[in-house]
């Protein structure tokens, strides 16, 4: 159970921070949006004027940190539960702010959200084997 979940972890992981780079970097490289079929009238009553630094944050906190976080997992780092479930808590937490703050939504949240919380389940219950369970690490 502990490798399923490990594994299931750096697969996740990897999808978001691929993504989240390509996403990140194509919001930055062009704010309008235009070129993700985003218009800029959906940051209306947000504090942004443009995509470029939802982009950054995008590239940033979910990009370079799930990628990060799947290496260390794929490298058994001694605290990588912890780090899938704060990336789960992370993702999670960028897609309720997108939904709270966007005229629209769109079906990768959701997709994206239920990535997270699977992160935060897999992370938990890691955390809690090798905190009970140390002969497995």
């Amino acid at each position: 159970m502990v490798k399923t979940l490990r594994v299931t972890a750096i697969i996740l992981l990897s999808i978001v921070g691929i993504t989240a780079l390509l996403g990140g970097a194509a919001l930055i490289i062009d704010p309008s949006g235009q070129s993700m079929g985003m218009k800029i009238e959906g940051l209306t009553g947000t504090f942004f004027n443009d995509y470029r630094m939802p982009g950054v944050i995008l590239f940033l906190a979910i990009g370079v940190l799930s990628s990060s976080a799947a290496l260390l997992t794929l490298g058994k780092y001694k605290n990588y539960p912890m780090l899938i479930f704060y990336q789960g808590l992370i993702l999670t937490g960028w897609i309720m702010a997108q939904i709270y703050l966007l005229y629209d939504t769109h079906i990768l949240q959701a997709v994206y959200g239920f990535f997270g919380i699977i992160l935060m389940l897999c992370g938990s219950y890691l955390i809690f084997k090798k905190e009970h369970h140390s002969a497995l690490y």
